[in-house]
């Protein structure tokens, strides 16, 4: 049977192609990975985003009829244009009614850096810069220092699974300042699986992106702790 240690169940949005393969190549034996899309239109927008969460319920309810045993709201800008205490509220909601275990990208992303034990954070983003512009003071009024930030400035969604992964090594490899503590890359559709262990070696931080701390946390919920040496310090420590 597929799935026999856990199914993991992603809410994606339509135009993302990265996610499904990049984390379905990294998957431990007995872990299967099951999507359903949201769909999306034109540029990365506010009114895009806002257009997009409705479709939620939706795609919860064809990830229960897969069986899944985790559900991801595999997205990390909404975080950034719903209100404070959106994921919170979503997957809380989500998990009573369905009584699975849910997460998002933004929740994954904050039970990492819990776990990686930093506050000092250089933060790189594909946003365009308007959206961008939310994301350090959303990470200062949950207690963390930002060092420095920088974006790739990527208007029209389809773009961004189209860069290649040393895009986001650049990006965030120019951002690491002496004060760094972490090296944050964010948004669940630009490419870093390839990059985490280099960019780590050649910084001497640990870094952490949106997708591998959706897949540590999805797998840490779920009881399974294999170590993935590739995929930096997250998952060989913790």
């Amino acid at each position: 049977m597929y799935g026999w240690r856990g199914k993991i169940g992603l809410l994606v949005p339509a135009n993302n192609s990265v996610i499904e393969p990049e984390i379905g190549r990294a998957l431990p034996e007995g872990v299967s990975l099951y999507a359903t899309r949201m769909l999306t239109r034109g540029d990365l927008t506010e009114e895009a985003i806002r257009a997009m969460e409705p479709q939620v319920d939706r795609g919860v309810e064809e990830l229960m009829a897969t069986g899944v045993d985790l559900i991801a709201f595999a997205d990390m800008v909404t975080t950034f244009v719903m209100p404070r205490d959106w994921n919170e509220r979503r997957t809380g909601d989500i998990a009573r009614r369905t009584g699975r275990h849910c997460v998002s990208a933004a929740t994954a992303l904050w039970a990492a850096l819990g776990a990686l034990g930093r506050r000092a954070v250089s933060i790189a983003t594909p946003y365009p810069r308007a959206l961008h512009a939310r994301v350090a003071p959303f990470f200062r009024d949950l207690g963390f220092t930002v060092v420095s930030d920088d974006t790739a400035d990527i208007l029209a969604m389809a773009e961004v699974p189209r860069r290649p992964p040393q895009e986001a090594y650049r990006l965030a490899r120019s951002i690491c300042r002496p004060e760094t503590e972490v090296l944050v890359i964010l948004a669940t559709d630009f490419r870093t699986f390839e990059i985490l262990d280099t960019l780590e070696q050649d910084t001497g931080r640990p870094a952490t992106s949106t997708n591998q701390a959706l897949l540590w946390h999805a797998l840490r919920t779920l009881g399974v702790h294999d170590r993935l040496p590739s995929l930096g310090t997250l998952f060989r420590d913790y």
